[in-house]
Protein backbone atom coordinates (compact mmCIF):
# COMPACT_ATOMS: atom_id res chain seq x y z
CA UNK A 1 0.00 0.00 0.00
CA UNK A 2 1.39 3.37 -1.02
CA UNK A 3 -0.55 6.61 -0.88
CA UNK A 4 -0.18 10.34 -0.61
CA UNK A 5 -2.20 13.00 1.10
CA UNK A 6 -1.76 16.76 1.03
CA UNK A 7 -3.58 19.81 2.30
CA UNK A 8 -3.33 23.21 3.86
CA UNK A 9 -4.78 24.84 6.92
CA UNK A 10 -4.65 28.24 8.57
CA UNK A 11 -3.39 28.96 12.07
CA UNK A 12 -4.27 32.24 13.78
CA UNK A 13 -0.65 33.06 14.72
CA UNK A 14 2.45 34.18 12.84
CA UNK A 15 4.99 31.55 11.69
CA UNK A 16 7.43 32.50 14.48
CA UNK A 17 4.79 31.36 17.03
CA UNK A 18 3.69 28.27 15.10
CA UNK A 19 7.24 26.94 14.64
CA UNK A 20 7.98 26.01 18.29
CA UNK A 21 4.73 24.04 18.46
CA UNK A 22 5.71 21.97 15.41
CA UNK A 23 8.79 20.89 17.39
CA UNK A 24 6.99 20.28 20.70
CA UNK A 25 6.46 16.51 21.11
CA UNK A 26 3.96 16.98 23.95
CA UNK A 27 1.76 19.28 21.85
CA UNK A 28 2.09 17.05 18.79
CA UNK A 29 1.01 14.09 20.95
CA UNK A 30 -1.95 16.06 22.29
CA UNK A 31 -3.10 16.71 18.71
CA UNK A 32 -2.68 13.07 17.65
CA UNK A 33 -5.25 10.38 18.35
CA UNK A 34 -3.99 7.10 19.75
CA UNK A 35 -0.59 8.23 21.05
CA UNK A 36 0.35 6.23 24.15
CA UNK A 37 3.87 7.53 24.81
CA UNK A 38 6.44 9.93 23.38
CA UNK A 39 10.05 9.71 24.56
CA UNK A 40 12.60 12.20 23.28
CA UNK A 41 15.97 10.75 22.30
CA UNK A 42 17.09 14.30 21.48
CA UNK A 43 15.49 17.45 20.02
CA UNK A 44 14.88 15.84 16.63
CA UNK A 45 14.50 12.12 17.39
CA UNK A 46 11.61 10.51 19.26
CA UNK A 47 10.31 7.06 20.15
CA UNK A 48 6.52 7.00 19.99
CA UNK A 49 4.06 4.25 20.84
CA UNK A 50 0.62 4.43 19.29
CA UNK A 51 -2.44 2.20 19.21
CA UNK A 52 -4.09 1.55 15.86
CA UNK A 53 -7.30 -0.41 15.35
CA UNK A 54 -7.69 -1.80 11.85
CA UNK A 55 -10.80 -3.94 11.48
CA UNK A 56 -10.44 -6.83 13.92
CA UNK A 57 -6.79 -5.98 14.63
CA UNK A 58 -5.51 -3.75 17.43
CA UNK A 59 -1.86 -2.91 16.90
CA UNK A 60 0.48 -1.27 19.36
CA UNK A 61 2.98 0.40 17.12
CA UNK A 62 6.42 1.46 18.26
CA UNK A 63 7.47 4.28 15.95
CA UNK A 64 10.84 5.88 15.33
CA UNK A 65 10.29 9.55 14.46
CA UNK A 66 12.97 11.88 13.17
CA UNK A 67 12.74 15.55 12.26
CA UNK A 68 15.05 16.84 9.55
CA UNK A 69 15.51 19.59 7.00
CA UNK A 70 14.48 22.06 9.70
CA UNK A 71 14.27 25.62 8.38
CA UNK A 72 13.01 27.66 11.36
CA UNK A 73 9.62 29.29 10.75
CA UNK A 74 9.71 28.02 7.14
CA UNK A 75 9.64 24.22 6.72
CA UNK A 76 10.36 20.82 8.21
CA UNK A 77 10.31 17.14 7.28
CA UNK A 78 9.40 14.20 9.49
CA UNK A 79 10.38 10.59 8.83
CA UNK A 80 8.48 7.81 10.60
CA UNK A 81 9.27 4.11 10.65
CA UNK A 82 7.39 1.46 12.59
CA UNK A 83 6.80 -2.27 12.74
CA UNK A 84 4.22 -4.40 14.48
CA UNK A 85 3.22 -8.02 13.93
CA UNK A 86 1.98 -8.27 10.35
CA UNK A 87 2.84 -4.75 9.22
CA UNK A 88 5.70 -2.39 8.49
CA UNK A 89 5.01 1.33 7.90
CA UNK A 90 7.12 4.18 6.63
CA UNK A 91 6.02 7.78 6.20
CA UNK A 92 7.57 11.01 5.06
CA UNK A 93 5.70 14.18 5.93
CA UNK A 94 6.65 17.74 5.08
CA UNK A 95 5.21 21.06 6.15
CA UNK A 96 5.85 24.56 4.83
CA UNK A 97 4.81 27.66 6.74
CA UNK A 98 3.65 30.72 4.85
CA UNK A 99 2.85 34.06 6.44
CA UNK A 100 -0.77 34.89 5.70
CA UNK A 101 -1.90 38.26 7.09
CA UNK A 102 -1.52 38.04 10.87
CA UNK A 103 -1.55 34.24 10.72
CA UNK A 104 0.14 31.29 9.07
CA UNK A 105 -0.86 29.01 6.24
CA UNK A 106 0.51 25.47 6.73
CA UNK A 107 0.98 23.48 3.50
CA UNK A 108 1.53 19.80 4.33
CA UNK A 109 1.99 16.58 2.42
CA UNK A 110 2.51 13.00 3.47
CA UNK A 111 3.52 9.83 1.68
CA UNK A 112 2.86 6.59 3.55
CA UNK A 113 3.80 3.04 2.59
CA UNK A 114 2.69 -0.07 4.44
CA UNK A 115 3.71 -3.67 3.83
CA UNK A 116 2.76 -7.00 5.38
CA UNK A 117 -0.28 -9.13 6.06
CA UNK A 118 -2.31 -6.39 7.77
CA UNK A 119 -1.67 -3.97 4.89
CA UNK A 120 -2.70 -6.64 2.39
CA UNK A 121 -5.83 -7.79 4.21
CA UNK A 122 -7.04 -4.45 5.54
CA UNK A 123 -5.37 -2.00 3.16
CA UNK A 124 -8.50 0.04 2.34
CA UNK A 125 -9.46 0.33 6.02
CA UNK A 126 -5.90 1.24 6.97
CA UNK A 127 -5.77 3.91 4.26
CA UNK A 128 -8.99 5.54 5.51
CA UNK A 129 -7.71 5.39 9.10
CA UNK A 130 -4.38 7.03 8.25
CA UNK A 131 -6.06 9.70 6.13
CA UNK A 132 -8.51 10.48 8.95
CA UNK A 133 -5.75 10.65 11.58
CA UNK A 134 -3.61 12.97 9.48
CA UNK A 135 -6.50 15.30 8.70
CA UNK A 136 -7.69 15.26 12.33
CA UNK A 137 -4.13 16.02 13.49
CA UNK A 138 -3.83 19.17 11.36
CA UNK A 139 -7.35 20.31 12.35
CA UNK A 140 -6.47 19.88 16.06
CA UNK A 141 -3.10 21.59 15.58
CA UNK A 142 -4.69 24.66 13.96
CA UNK A 143 -7.51 24.79 16.52
CA UNK A 144 -5.36 24.32 19.64
CA UNK A 145 -2.13 26.12 18.72
CA UNK A 146 -3.16 29.65 19.81
CA UNK A 147 -4.29 28.46 23.26
CA UNK A 148 -1.12 26.36 23.75
CA UNK A 149 1.10 29.27 22.69
CA UNK A 150 -0.75 31.51 25.16
CA UNK A 151 -0.13 29.07 28.04
CA UNK A 152 3.56 29.06 27.12
CA UNK A 153 3.65 32.86 27.08
CA UNK A 154 4.33 32.94 23.33
CA UNK A 155 1.46 35.14 22.16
Amino acid sequence: MDYRLAGEIGVAMPPSRVWPLLLDPEFIGDCSEGIDTIAAVNDTHFHVTTEVKVGPFTLHFPLDVRLLDLEPSESATMLVHGEAPGIRVQARSSVALQEHGAGTRLHWNTRTTAHGMVATVAGAVLKRLVEARITEFWDAFARDAPARAATRGEV
